[in-house]
């Protein structure tokens, strides 16, 4: 290279970065330094994806909630006043002179607590207490105190004791909540891969656009010198020719490469900005990172094995798998006897003032009444502590649908879902092994470019630093010298091309094996933002 172009070569250069900067940008600003972290934090932060997924999150958690409201207790609480008269047919009315029938006045008032336990049995308590006036003359008491307290106890024996629909709401709630926290971490592994796809893209196309501004700054240079010859009559003024053509050819690749470059920029700005009024969109920023060096090679079969084990895809099918298990398992029970084994144990209470009206409808019968029945409310609650009026049964009840063709149905179609589910999870992981394997050997090839262009760049730039030799010494000609310098661009652009496949292989190793965010330090944090 003559002295005129190594004195002008630094400044076309820095020439040639600021009008990059300045048409990339749009802005004049100093350009922020950008880092992978930073681009990756600010896609996982304002991507409406992720946060609608971590909503999802958050439905799910309620919906298992409400599935456990199956097993809170219910109160129950009724209280009414009430006056009726009932026709008798019976010689013994007992009304009033006048009255076709006695009146019953009452105030009635109750409480039940209900609750459903995961066996399947039913638990209710129940307690009441009423006041009668009766115009009755055959009420030995009025007014008239009657309490009652009781338990009932319905337990499933057949149908119903192993599982039950609300057991499978509780589980099947779990899973999706479950899966929702799989899909998050699957959406936010592809989010942050292709966050450094787009990184990287972008570091490549303005490594392309340095690499043909300085292709061209080299063109220039070349006519620069072929003009000073041809002032001083060392060379012809056909000359110029070959260096302005090849100009006018690598400013086209220039204007080509700056198109590209402008694209990936757009498409790494639309990841990070979430929204379309974002400050992102108008951000003049500088890429700070450089591409990693890749992993060491490791064993493809540790890889696949890594990835059946860590892919967040695998999980969700697995609970996928397991809700269509349950649905099985209820189906079955669905065509078991509905056998109920049923135990209650109730008590009683009575007392009361004496009817001034009382007919006894026997001459000569005395009527007696025990003093414990004889006072208000307080009286009448004494006579259940004494278990004096007691009820208690146990009892079965059956239920024996004939056919049971709707339940045997069931039974079919959950199977069929069932094994559905062990085919897909197949399917799956014959489809992730095969991202794995075709990553890895991606990686592999990438790195052996990679190799090849490196030392393909460094015999292009000894061959134009000779081919240059010759030419400041008349041995040689503009079309070799542009001949060697557009091989050196063709293997600048080699090596940045084979850099980038390199890195973004290593990227879609990491995430086929689902080792991506372990990595990149990313953890997820479902009550806060992914840090």
């Amino acid at each position: 290279m003559t002295p005129l172009v190594l004195r002008r070569w630094p400044l076309m250069v820095a020439c040639a970065a600021l009008s990059w900067l300045v048409s990339a940008t749009g802005v004049g600003a100093q350009p922020t330094p950008l880092t992978l972290a930073d681009a990756t934090a600010r896609a996982l932060e304002r991507l409406p994806e992720v946060a609608i997924q971590r909503d999802a999150i958050t439905i799910a958690a309620q919906g298992e909630m409400r599935a456990q409201a199956a097993y809170d207790p219910v109160i129950r609480l009724d209280s009414r006043l009430r006056s009726r008269t009932d026709p008798l047919n019976t010689l013994f009315v007992g009304a009033p002179e006048g009255a076709l029938a006695s009146r019953v006045n009452s105030l009635v008032g109750s409480a039940s607590w209900t609750r459903l336990f995961e066996s399947g049995a039913t638990v209710t308590g129940s307690a009441s207490t009423s006041l009668e006036d009766s115009t009755s003359r055959f009420a030995l008491l009025t007014p008239a105190y009657l309490t009652s307290v009781g338990i009932e106890v319905r337990q499933p024996l057949l149908a119903g004791r192993r599982f039950d629909v609300q057991r499978r709401a509780l589980k099947v709630s779990a899973l999706d909540v479950s899966r929702s926290r799989t899909s998050l971490e699957r959406l936010i592994s592809e989010t942050v891969a292709a966050v450094e796809r787009a990184y990287w893209a972008v570091r490549a196309t303005r490594d392309d656009v340095r690499i043909r501004e300085q292709s061209l700054a080299l063109a220039e240079a070349q006519r620069e010198d072929t003009s000073v010859r041809i002032d001083a009559g060392t060379a012809a003024e056909s000359d110029i020719a070959a260096p302005q053509a090849e100009i006018a050819r690598r400013r086209t690749d220039l204007v080509r490469a700056r198109d590209e470059a402008l694209r990936a920029d757009i498409g790494l700005r639309q990841l990070m900005a979430g929204t379309a009024d974002s400050p992102v969109w108008t951000m003049a920023f500088d890429l700070a990172d450089d591409p990693p060096a890749p992993p060491p090679p490791d064993q493809v079969d540790r890889l696949v094995a890594d990835a059946l084990e860590r892919r967040p895809e695998l999980a969700d099918v697995d609970a996928a798998r397991q809700i269509a298990e349950l649905d099985t398992a209820l189906a079955r029970e669905r065509t078991r006897t509905q056998l109920d084994l049923i135990a209650a144990y109730h008590l009683r209470g009575l007392a009361g003032g004496d009817n001034a009206d009382l007919l006894v409808p026997f001459p000569g019968a005395v009527v007696t009444i025990p003093d414990a029945q004889r006072g208000g409310l307080d009286d009448s609650l004494q006579t259940l502590a004494t278990h004096r009026f007691s009820d208690v049964y146990v009892g079965v009840s059956l239920a024996l649908p004939l056919g049971r063709r709707a339940a045997k149905a069931d039974v079919v179609a959950a199977t069929l879902a069932e094994r559905r589910t062990h085919l897909l999870r197949d399917q799956l992981a014959q489809r992730i092994a095969t991202e794995v394997r075709t990553a890895a050997a991606v990686l592999s090839a990438a790195r052996d470019r990679h190799d090849a262009a490196t030392a393909l760049e460094t015999a292009a730039t000894d061959l134009l630093a000779a081919e240059q030799a010759r030419f400041d010494t008349g041995q040689s000609s503009n079309f070799f010298v542009l001949q060697r310098q557009t091989e050196l661009a063709q293997a600048s652009l080699a090596r940045t091309a084979a850099r980038l496949d390199m890195t973004r292989a290593t990227t879609e190793v990491l995430r086929a094996t689902g080792r991506l965010l372990e990595r990149r330090g990313i953890a997820l944090d479902l009550k806060g933002p992914v840090r």
